[in-house]
């Protein structure tokens, strides 16, 4: 039976004084199976490929930035914790050691790790987004090898690699007029290219007669994001009948990220587009 909480995070574990969980005020809707939380937030999250396992709670967590699936579950005495997310830029994990985030940026596409008293966290990118494993280990029992191994095992569980049907499906839904929320001055316009990508058209009216264009060809890549490589800017200045464009610069590299509505410009060459969230029309 499903109901609607309003609860801390549902890692609530003593971390002591190394680390602690952030009280997290928002929407945790209870679930049945763990196959509805993956097809509620669009991931892949596995069951271990063990016997034993006990005590299993699946719910969707509804945050300001995305939809977080949480599988807890007990195995062999320990408890553990399985997050996912479509969000790329920011630390899903809850866990904090001395005020900060228990893992920094993301960087590439290898699994990270980090270690406190009476805890151990490993995190991972693909397709779907990020991935968060938790072990509550109070009483320190498993050397960092082990779990090492076991968030390994786990990460194979959930890797996937798209088909081109499947890309093609992706880049077609990404198709369509957006406008920036932030600046309320740009648009964006995506269209798709089969299976290969997706060409960015990003427009900015600096003034009646100045306008900004942006154009890059973005490419999915493991960690979820969409990579460009031939970023350009021209602006074109209108001067009665006559328009003239410079090219600003060319083959910029930079990224996107997509959390399933909306287009984050993370990536930007220009620091005044690093806030641009694209919502489609």
């Amino acid at each position: 039976m499903k109901k609607i909480l309003i609860i801390c995070l549902l890692l609530a574990f003593a971390f002591g004084a190394v680390a602690e969980t952030v009280g997290m005020p928002n929407p945790v809707t209870e679930y049945e199976t763990l196959s509805e939380i993956n097809e509620i937030v669009g991931c892949e999250l596995a069951h271990p490929a063990v016997m034993g396992v006990t005590d299993e709670r699946f719910s969707v967590i509804e945050t300001e930035s995305c939809l977080i699936a949480e599988y807890c579950f007990d195995l062999n005495g320990l408890e553990y914790t399985f997050r996912c997310g479509a969000v790329a830029d920011e630390d899903i994990s809850g866990v904090y050691i001395d005020g900060e985030s228990a893992f920094g940026s993301p960087e590439g596409n290898d699994i990270e790790y980090a270690f406190g008293e009476g805890f151990k966290l490993a995190r991972w990118f693909d397709i779907n987004g990020q991935y968060v494993f938790i072990q509550d280990d109070q009483e320190n029992v498993m050397d960092e090898e082990t779990f090492r191994l076991i968030a390994e095992e786990m990460k194979d569980l959930t890797s996937t690699v798209p088909t081109e049907s499947e890309l093609e499906a992706f880049y077609k839904s990404l198709e369509g007029v957006y406008d920036d929320t932030f600046s309320q001055r740009a648009t964006a316009e995506v269209t798709a290219n089969g299976s290969e990508g997706a060409l960015i058209k990003v427009f900015w009216a600096e003034s009646a007669t100045v306008m900004y264009n942006w154009t890059m060809n973005v490419k999915l890549m493991e960690d979820g994001l969409l990579y460009y490589s031939d970023g350009s800017l021209v602006i074109v200045t209108i001067e009665g009948e006559t328009d003239t464009a410079e090219v600003q610069y060319e083959n910029a590299e930079g990224f996107f990220s997509y959390d399933g509505e909306a287009l984050y410009w993370n990536g930007a060459e220009d620091e005044s587009c690093t806030d641009c969230v694209f919502v489609k029309s």
